[in-house]
Formats: structure tokens, sequence, C-alpha cells
């Protein structure tokens, strides 16, 4: 998928702080994040690759999509 501007400035408004991304990652695996890298390619979800000191890989999807 081409990123386009719609796409540049929709993720420019996904914003979840690491510390919150980590928190998740820690709760969710019990291991210690080190580095996140956002994905920016859908429309609905704030993604990350995220890797920990204990040399996994995860990634994290986080729906900013409302429901009425």
């Amino acid at each position: 998928m081409t990123k386009t501007n719609s796409i540049i400035d929709l993720h420019k408004a996904f914003n979840t702080s690491e510390e919150i991304v980590f928190k998740l990652i820690r709760k969710a695996t019990g291991q210690r994040p080190i580095y996140r890298n956002k994905i920016e390619k859908g429309y609905d979800n704030e993604v990350y690759e995220i890797e920990t000191i204990e040399g996994s890989f995860f990634v994290i999807k986080i729906n900013h999509t409302e429901k009425n």
C-alpha cells in the first residue's frame, strides 16, 4: 500500500506514548520492551513492532475507530 497524504495525516494523530505501549507489552507478555517502531500502513489502527530485552518481537495494534 502506498502512503497517501490522508494516511500520513491520520497517523500523525495516532500518538500513544511509548510509556503506555511498553506498559501494555509488559502486562501482556511479562517481558521488558526496549524499542518500538511505528508501522504506518492502515486506516484503523496504530501499530507498533516491539523488541524486548529478552530478544522477542511483538506487534501491538491500538484501535482508534469509534463505535456508536
